[in-house]
């Protein structure tokens, strides 16, 4: 029962910092890391093509 509570302050926290842009996530380099899609220099992500494709 610990656990479950712990994880769930270790999201309630992550979501806090997300939001107050504490922590910062760069898409489109973890979508390049991941190899999922070539990024094409500043465009923006499609994420409706790039999950359903062409």
């Amino acid at each position: 029962m610990l656990r479950l509570f712990l994880l769930g302050l270790v999201l309630v926290g992550l979501a806090t910092g997300l939001q107050r842009q504490w922590l910062v996530v760069d898409w489109g380099r973890m979508i390049d890391d991941l190899g999922l899609a070539v990024s094409e220099g500043d465009q923006p992500v499609d994420f409706n093509q790039l999950i359903i494709g062409d």
